[in-house]
């Protein structure tokens, strides 16, 4: 039991790799300083362009992959979404930068790679055609991100794995509310 925990707790840390900030370091840009002042994938195509910004994403998408990978190795499904989202939470509220992290989309695609991988390209055509149809990348996690979480409940995963699946969507939501605030905010002026 003790190896279960102390590699959740390795996930976390793994999650909290700073990608955006090393990566923003490289190319000349500080992504908590510019754009948004999220230190996450989108932020940096913002303010750093296709390259830039694909390499965050590629990263954030691995760490959460290699943390739910190594859950699978060591144990099951469940173990697997358990690291998995141990390193979404990680990517989220680092214990560096006063918790200030990324959203958390791109390493919740992670970890449904790990986990459940017939729910991945689900939920990226759910997010591609949510984001294409609206123009906001935001609305694309918003649709997205559920989709997985109702998959666990259709393929009948254990209540673990659902439970991990819905914790995760709601606290992907609650990390965009200046994006949905701002959203209705104008559709109503």
């Amino acid at each position: 039991m003790n190896f279960v925990w102390f590699l959740v707790v390795g996930a976390f840390f793994l999650g909290t790799f700073p990608s955006a900030l090393l990566i923003g370091r490289i190319v000349g840009h500080n992504p908590m300083r510019e754009g948004s002042g999220n230190p996450g994938a989108t932020n940096m195509f913002r303010i750093a362009g296709l390259r830039a910004g694909g390499a965050t994403l590629v990263i954030d998408v691995l760490k959460s992959v290699v943390a739910t990978l190594l859950g699978h190795w060591a144990g099951d499904t469940t173990l697997a979404a358990a690291c998995g989202a141990a390193a979404v939470i990680g990517h989220i509220f680092p214990l560096v930068r006063s918790s200030r992290g990324g959203k958390g989309v791109a390493c919740f695609g992670g970890m449904t790679i790990g986990a459940w991988p017939i729910l991945a390209p689900i939920a990226l055509l759910v997010w591609i055609g949510s984001a294409k149809l609206s123009g906001h990348s935001f609305i694309g996690a918003m649709a997205g991100t559920p989709t997985v979480a109702i998959g666990t409940m259709v393929m009948g995963r254990p209540i673990a794995e659902v439970l991990i699946a819905w914790v995760m969507t709601v606290l992907i939501v609650a990390r965009h509310h200046t994006n949905i605030r701002d959203y209705l905010t104008s559709r109503s002026a």
